[in-house]
This record gives C-alpha cells, structure tokens and sequence, in this order.
C-alpha cells in the first residue's frame, strides 16, 4: 500500500479538523509525518525552498484569522510569505494546483501508525483522484487472524447447511478482488497522468516568465469577459447631440444688416433716413461731406501717408550670424528666457530656421518683448532707433552692414549708442578686439549649467541701466 505525502495529508487535515501533535511529528488520522520534513510546496519567487510541514500546519491552525493576527502568533521559522497566503489557502482547501507546487521535488510521504489495518486517505484530496479505501482490500486480501485461522470451519459448516451458499461466497469473493484490482488500477492511472500533466505546465509556466508578450492593435483589443457595447452606445448618443446642435443652429435667425431698427435722425430734404451719414442736422449741402468725394487730404505724397503708420515699440537686439558662436539666433531664446545654455548646433536641431525670434521677459509690470535678428540687412532704417544691444563675437566683418560702418565710423560709435555684450566660457582666451571695446563680458561653465543664470541675471540688470535714459520711448 502506498504511503500517501505530507501535502495530501495536510489537505485531509484542513477539511477534517483531526489531528494531533506527538514530539516531532504531526499525526492525521493513521499517518504520521515529521515536523521539520519539506514539503514540495515551494516559496513563491524562489523553487528551490520550501515549506516545512509544521509551517503549513501551523498556518492551518490560524488560516481564518487575519494576516496582521497570524504574524503576532507565528515565529519566523514558521511564517507563510504574504504572496503566498492566498494560494496555498486555495489550494488546502479546494486542491487547485498551482505554480508553487513543485512535482519533480523531493516528497515526504508519511509512516503508519494505526493499531489496525490503515485506510487510505480521502482519495479526493489527491489533486482530482477519485475516492477509495482500503477497507475492501483488506477483506479481500488480508483478513484478521481470526479470519485465516477459522475459513476452513466456516466452509465446512457452510456445506452441511447448503453446498450452493459456498460457492456463492467463494465466487463473490472472487469478484470483489477483480472489482477492486481493476479500481486501483484505473486510481494509478489517473495519478500518473495527473502527474505528467503538471510537469508540463510547470515547464510551460516557466517558459512563459521569461517570454515577453507582443501587444498588437488586435490583441489589446482581445479582453474576454468585457463588453463594449456602451462605448457604441456612447458614441450614437454623441451624435445623436451634435444633429440636434446643427438644427438649433438653422432655427436661430442670422444677422441681416438692412433688418436692423437705427436710430432715425433728421431726414432733411426729401424725407431721406440720413442715419450713419455725415450729414448734421440744420447744416447745408456745402459743408457736408460724402464718402468717395476727393479732397486735398488724398492728394498728399505716399511719403506723407507712410509717416502716418503706426511706429513699433518693440527693443531690438543683435546676434551673431556664425553657428560657431557661443550665442547664436537658435539657442539665445532659451538662454535669455529660461536662463539655460544649449550649444547652437544642438539648438539648431530642435527649432526651424527663422530671421528673428521674439524673446519674452517677464517683469513686475508685465510682460515685455525682445525682437532678436542676426543679420542687420534686413531691418529698416528705422528699426535701427530701436537697436538697444548687441552680442560681440570679437570679429570686426560683425559690423560691415551697420549704418555707422557705411558712414566710415568706427565700432566706438557704435558702442556709443548700443550696449555691447559678449559672452565666453570661463576656461576660453578673451578675445583681444573684445578686450579693447566697451563691452560687458558673461562668462558661462561648460558643465555647470546651474551657473547660467547668474549670466542671465547679470545681462538684464545691465541692460535696463542702459535703457533706463536712452530709450524712454521703447516698451520697457
């Protein structure tokens, strides 16, 4: 007779309630198992330990209490992980096998106690085999002393009473043994069965942790259990709003500029509605004027008729053109706004190539733009009034294009009018055409970009003291 394992019994434990605890072992039933023996139920992360006996029994004892009230009673040695608590009580107590349970481990089967003949263990409890007991194998096989050392009276008194009752009991005795080969039979069938199937899903279960699954349009969309129909009906609701949207809109009356009631002035002669002319009441034809009649004031030179737009206000600040500068027209918007240096090339890569960019300071009193170029070419000659400063690069060729240089001026007079910058790493030589000119020097780190605002800060204040009495007709 096989000796079932720890686990089966301990399942058997947890249905029946029936046990009891000698020394090192644990006794169920008439079976007995040894405390400090593992299990092949495995600790989740980690198959190559497992849980003892007296830790799956003990968590038995306690399983209906709740985790904060199980960690108070239990030792350390005897602690189930918390992952695992959910499983394993599945597992007790419907037989669900899982993942944990490791069938190529080494078992721990338990030894027979009992004073009588042993029966086996609830057969159900052995993951799907079906019950049975070893009640009718031992009637059938084994029999107690009395029954070996009495069959032969029995038989005998049997045939003086009737010869037919003997060989009714010999031949359903005979059928009784088939019955029970062939039961134990189909039992080892099953295990074994059992057994192959699970070690092919724990090789499955294995291959699959380490696989990563392809999400596809198609397969996210898979999500069996789930309906989707209230997105459909949300969306028929959707439109089903914006018809009705469409038909308010039909019904509401649309602006007409002749069904609007004005106000009714003076009609004068021939009782003509005047109302939005230029007509005044109690004046003559004379001094009334109509629109589309000529006068003196279309007559006026395109000159005079330029001078009447409306002058921009905007500060203006110049650049260098060469993308081997350290300040540049792609990277300038990022280091006067959010005080961060990115080299020009890199800069380059991430906006589009524009002739200027707007640089938005933010004051007390609001909000105050810079129109930054880099090629003095394109500004008219009077966008040059508004030129408040500019960037050196320490080469003269800079200001070929600048009104002071077509005049046979020098880069002085230049810096007479405008604030002259220059900004340079703080390990760079300074250039000695820079060292000459009137100019304020930012130095920046290569590395340290927390220290770009300093240079930032240093730009501005310095500026507004330039601007402070010599452009008071800017937006400042």
């Amino acid at each position: 007779m096989e000796a079932p394992d720890s686990l089966t019994l301990l399942r058997q434990y947890c249905k029946d309630g029936v046990a009891r605890v000698e020394g090192s072992e644990i006794i169920i039933g008439q079976w007995a198992i040894k405390k400090e023996d593992a299990t092949n139920y495995s600790i989740r992360g980690n198959s190559s330990v497992f849980y003892t006996n007296e830790a799956i029994f003990h968590y038995i004892q306690h399983r209906d209490k709740t985790f904060k009230q199980y960690m108070k009673v239990t030792s350390i040695n005897l602690r189930i992980v918390r992952t695992d608590l959910k499983n394993l009580k599945n597992f007790l107590e419907t037989g669900v096998v899982n993942n944990s349970i490791i069938e190529m481990a080494p078992v721990s089967f338990a030894r027979f106690v009992g004073g009588t003949t042993p029966s086996l263990v609830d057969a159900s409890l052995e993951r799907g085999t079906v019950a049975t007991t070893a009640s009718t194998t031992s009637t059938a096989f084994e029999g107690t002393s009395e029954s070996k050392s009495e069959p032969v009276t029995k038989r005998a008194h049997l045939d003086k009473l009737d010869p037919s009752l003997s060989t009714i009991t010999s031949a359903s005795s005979k059928q009784e043994v088939k019955l029970t080969s062939a039961k134990r039979a189909e039992i080892k069938a099953k295990r074994e069965r059992r057994k192959r199937e699970i070690a092919v899903s724990a090789a499955t279960h294995a291959i699959n942790r380490n696989e990563l699954v392809f999400m596809s349009r198609n397969s996210v969309l898979k999500a069996p259990g789930k309906d989707f129909s209230s997105v459909l009906q949300l969306l028929k609701r959707k439109e089903e709003e914006e018809r009705e949207q469409k038909r308010k809109r039909k019904e509401v009356p649309t602006y007409t500029r002749y069904g609007q009631k004005g106000e009714v002035v003076d009609q004068g002669l021939f009782n003509l509605n005047l109302a939005g002319s230029s007509y005044k009441p109690g004046s003559s034809a004379k001094d009334t004027k109509y629109i589309g009649s000529s006068s003196n004031d279309d007559k006026k030179n395109p000159s005079e008729k330029q001078e009447t737009k409306r002058v921009s206000k905007t500060p203006i600040i110049i650049v260098p053109a060469g993308m081997s500068e350290v300040i540049t027209l792609s990277n300038v918007r990022q280091f006067l706004e959010n005080g961060v240096y990115i080299p020009p090339l890199e800069a380059a890569k991430l906006s589009k190539r524009e002739d200027s960019v707007l640089v938005n300071r933010k004051k007390k009193g609001g909000l105050v733009k810079y129109r930054v170029v880099d090629r003095p070419q394109i500004l008219a000659p009077t966008d040059w009034d508004r030129v408040v400063a500019v960037f050196v690069s320490g080469k003269k060729w800079q200001f070929k294009q600048w009104p002071e240089m077509k005049q046979n001026k020098s880069e002085v007079d230049i810096f007479t009018k405008r604030r002259a910058f220059h900004v340079m790493f703080d390990d760079a030589k300074l250039n000695p055409n820079v060292a000459q000119w009137d100019c304020k020097i930012l130095q920046i780190s290569r590395s340290r970009r927390h220290m770009d605002q300093t240079a930032v800060h240093d730009f501005w204040e310095v500026l507004d003291q330039w601007t402070l009495t010599r452009f008071s007709d800017l937006i400042l």
